[in-house]
C-alpha cells in the first residue's frame, strides 16, 4: 500500500499526530485541521491512507510520528478510453443495490428525484441552488460514514471525472460538515477534489469504459471498504453517470 497524495500533504505540514479512533485494521490520527487513516494490510489504498504495521495495538490520545515517501503517493488513475457509448454499454450491466435506497425510502423520500434534476439542469447550463433534500443527505445513516456521506462522496468524485468540478463544488458548498462526524466530513472533502478509494474509482472507471465483464469482481472489490460504504458510495457514481448519459444521449439525437 503507498501513502495517499492528501495524507502525504498533511503530513509534509506537520509529521506528528494524535490517535483519534482505533478499529480491528485501521485507526485515524488528527493533524491540526487534517485526519489520515493508518490501514493494515489488505485494507485498499485512498487519498487519506498511510499503511500501518499495527493500527489496532494504538490507543486514543496518543501520539504519533509519521514519515513517508512523496514520490511513492497514491493517486487516482487516469481515465482514457471511454465514451458515451461505453457508458450506455456499462450502465446497462450494474444493478445497484444498497443500504442507501432503504433510507431513500424511509427518510429522504424524492431526493433521487430532486437531485437528478438538478444534476441535468445544471449540466444544461442552467445553474440552481442545490435541492434542500440533498443537502440533508449529510449525516443520513449508520456507521463511520454514514450511507449519506458515501452517497454524496461518490457522486462528487464522478462529477470530477466527467470533467465537472464545478459542479462538485457547488455539491460541496451546500454540505454542512458539523452535522456528521470528523472521520466522515475528512473523506467527504478528499471527494470534493474528486479523490475516493481505489476500488471505488475502478467501478467507476470500467462502467464508463463499458467493461461489463469485470463489474462482479469490481462490486466485490467495493466490499473491501466496509459493509455499506463501496456500494453506497457507488450509488452517488450511478445517478451521476445516468444523468449525464440522458443529457448526452438527448443533445446527441437533436
Amino acid at each position: 500500500m503507498r501513502t495517499g497524495y492528501l495524507a502525504q500533504r498533511l503530513l509534509s505540514q506537520c509529521s506528528t499526530g494524535k490517535v483519534i479512533a482505533v478499529f480491528d485494521s485501521s485507526a485515524y490520527l488528527e493533524f491540526g485541521d487534517g485526519i489520515v487513516c493508518l490501514a493494515a494490510t489488505g485494507l485498499p489504498e485512498g487519498p487519506l491512507m498511510v499503511p500501518y504495521r499495527r493500527p489496532s495495538a494504538l490507543r486514543v490520545g496518543e501520539e504519533i510520528r509519521l514519515t513517508t515517501d512523496p514520490k511513492t503517493a497514491w493517486r487516482p488513475p487516469g481515465l482514457l478510453g471511454w465514451s458515451l457509448q461505453s457508458l450506455e454499454r456499462g450502465l446497462s450491466s450494474v444493478v445497484v443495490k444498497c443500504e442507501i435506497q432503504k433510507l431513500f425510502e424511509c427518510a429522504a423520500r424524492g431526493v433521487e428525484a430532486d437531485f437528478s434534476d438538478w444534476l441535468e439542469c445544471c449540466m444544461l447550463g442552467e445553474f440552481t441552488a442545490t435541492p434542500a433534500s440533498v443537502a440533508r443527505l449529510v449525516g443520513l445513516g449508520p456507521g463511520l460514514t454514514p450511507s449519506g456521506d458515501d452517497y454524496l462522496g461518490g457522486a462528487m468524485i464522478t462529477l470530477h471525472t466527467l470533467g465537472r468540478p464545478d459542479l462538485a463544488s457547488a455539491l460541496f458548498a451546500s454540505v454542512d460538515l458539523a452535522l456528521t462526524n470528523r472521520i466522515s466530513a475528512a473523506h467527504l472533502c478528499a471527494a470534493s477534489e474528486g479523490a475516493g478509494a481505489a476500488p471505488l474509482h475502478d467501478a467507476l472507471y470500467d462502467v464508463m469504459c463499458g467493461r461489463s465483464e469485470t463489474m462482479p469482481h469490481r462490486f466485490v472489490g467495493l466490499g473491501l471498504m466496509g459493509d455499506r460504504s463501496g456500494r453506497d458510495a457507488f450509488a452517488g457514481c450511478y445517478i451521476v453517470l445516468r444523468a449525464y448519459c440522458r443529457i448526452e444521449t438527448a443533445q446527441t439525437a437533436t
